[in-house]
Order: C-alpha cells, then structure tokens, then sequence
C-alpha cells in the first residue's frame, strides 16, 4: 500500500524547516483523532551535523515528525505526556506503510527519547 503523504513545503520564513500545505487528520493509538492544520510549521527531524551525510532531515519518516512535533507544539492544550507523545513517534516510524528504514527505526525514537530527557531535565521544559 502506497501511503498519501501530506503536501509540505520549505519553511519560507526559516522558523522551522517546513510547511504544512493542508489539513492532516491522525488517529492515535487512543484512538482519538486530531487534526493538525494547514500552516502548521514543523521542522521534521534535528539531525546533528555530523550525522547529516547518513539520516537526511526528510525523509519517508517526516509523518512520523510531523505528529510528533505537533503534539509537542499543542502539549499544553491536551492530556498527553511527552512519554505517549515519544511512543507515538514510535508507532509511527514502525508502521510498514511509511517505509522507514531499520536503521531509523531503531535509532530515532531512542535519540528523540534521549533529547526530550535531556532538554526536559536540563531546560525544564
């Protein structure tokens, strides 16, 4: 099954680093639905600049950034923890559908794990 991805464009005022072009309405694994709404701006995954050569920043996984960011951007207008928020990052890079490879799938919902911990316990937020 080939996935609809949603219509994103670059970032043209370089807040982040892109555009959401159109509304997206995600189920979670509550099963409650969200809308996340046209204009929205996400900046997909922070890929430190070392790494940049292996993981680019937009990839067939930016579904899985995208819910993610969005519920982090709305995190003081819901009930979600960052910790539901991070293991939906998860279900969504593990979905089949999105063709993320092993390599991100392993990794990534570790480091935003990781980082979330960190700017959580370091930044307070």
């Amino acid at each position: 099954m080939q996935p609809k991805f949603p219509n994103i464009a670059p970032d043209r005022d370089r807040i982040r680093r892109f555009y959401l072009c159109e509304d997206v309405k995600v189920t979670l694994s509550d099963g409650i639905t969200i809308v996340i709404e046209k204009g929205h701006r996400f900046d997909g995954q922070t890929i430190p600049f070392g790494l940049r050569g292996f993981f680019p920043a937009f990839d067939t996984d930016v579904y899985a950034a995208l819910v993610h960011d969005a519920l982090l951007d709305t995190e003081m207008f819901h009930r979600y923890k960052r910790s539901f928020i991070d293991k939906e990052y998860q279900r969504f890079m593990e979905m089949p559908e999105y063709f993320a490879t092993r390599t991100r799938r392993y990794f990534f919902p570790r480091i935003v794990r990781f980082f979330g911990y960190v700017k959580r316990t370091m930044w307070g937020r």
